[in-house]
C-alpha cells in the first residue's frame, strides 16, 4: 500500500465501524475503452446531507461486474491515489471516469 492508502487505513481503524465491516483493496485492470461500471451516490453535495461515497449499482458488462468483488452498498474510500472522503459526487465520478490501466479501489465492505 502506498502512503495515501496507509493514511486512509490509519484513519478508518479509528472510525466506529461495526466488526462485520472490513477494509479491502481491490485491483482491476481497465483498457482505454473500458469503464468501471459503477453508479455511485453520496458526497458532500448530496441532497440528503454530506454522505460518504457508496456504490449504488454495479452495471452489467462493466469491469467491476465481470470481476464480481464489488457490491452495492460498498463505501468507496479511494480510487488509485485519489481520496474520496469528504468529496463531491461529481469529483468521485470524474476520478472513476479517468481510471485506466491498473486501478486500485479501497472500499469498506459489509460481510
Amino acid at each position: 500500500m502506498n502512503e495515501c492508502y496507509l493514511h486512509i487505513h490509519a484513519c478508518t481503524t479509528l472510525l466506529p465501524y461495526p466488526s462485520h465491516f472490513r477494509l479491502k483493496e481491490i485491483s482491476l485492470t481497465l483498457s482505454d475503452e473500458e469503464q468501471l461500471g459503477l453508479v455511485i451516490v453520496g458526497g458532500v453535495d448530496s441532497p440528503n446531507g454530506s454522505l460518504p461515497i457508496y456504490i449504488k449499482k454495479v452495471l452489467p458488462g462493466g469491469v467491476a461486474s465481470k470481476d464480481d468483488r464489488l457490491s452495492e452498498g460498498d463505501q468507496l474510500l479511494a480510487v488509485n491515489d485519489k481520496i474520496l472522503l469528504e468529496c463531491s459526487n461529481n469529483y468521485a465520478v470524474e476520478v472513476m471516469r479517468k481510471a485506466k490501466g491498473k486501478t486500485r479501489l479501497l472500499v469498506i465492505q459489509d460481510y
